[in-house]
């Protein structure tokens, strides 16, 4: 699926950037040498980002709650 047309970033290189390190839709954009256009890409990348912490917040809760 394209994320977003301006620069036709797809989820796959949406998750390369956020893989390497990117933690912001604008970090994502400069990870594939791009600046936002018209910023319809954001709320979805947003969505991505929130998606790829999820897991690591949530272990790290399983961490801290088996240690208490």
């Amino acid at each position: 699926m394209i994320i977003c047309v301006c620069h036709n970033l797809n989820c796959s290189k949406v998750g390369e950037a956020i893989e390497n390190g990117a933690t912001s839709p604008k970090e994502i954009q400069a990870f594939h040498g791009n600046r936002f256009q018209c910023g319809r890409c954001k709320p979805e990348m947003c969505a991505k980002l929130r998606a790829s912490q999820a897991p690591t917040t949530a272990n790290e809760s399983l961490v801290e709650n088996a240690i208490a």
